[in-house]
């Protein structure tokens, strides 16, 4: 496995769009853009929060839902 960072990246922002395609920038300067596929019946993307009790967030089918 190849190193792509010296020390693990921290979320420094989170963009969600209006089409649910959701850009992560990292700490090391990079970013991570997910984009939905959009497969009915298929998740296409979760956040999770770390903080325990907090909700999450699922998009699947182009709706956005909290659980």
């Amino acid at each position: 496995m190849r190193m792509i960072a010296a020390e693990a990246p921290v979320v420094v922002h989170v963009r969600i769009g209006e089409e649910f395609e959701l850009q992560l920038s990292l700490s090391s300067g990079m970013t991570l853009e997910v984009f939905p596929a959009g497969n009915p019946g298929l998740e296409d993307w979760r956040f999770l929060s770390s903080a325990e009790g907090r909700p999450h967030y699922v998009v699947e089918n182009g709706s956005l839902s909290a659980v």
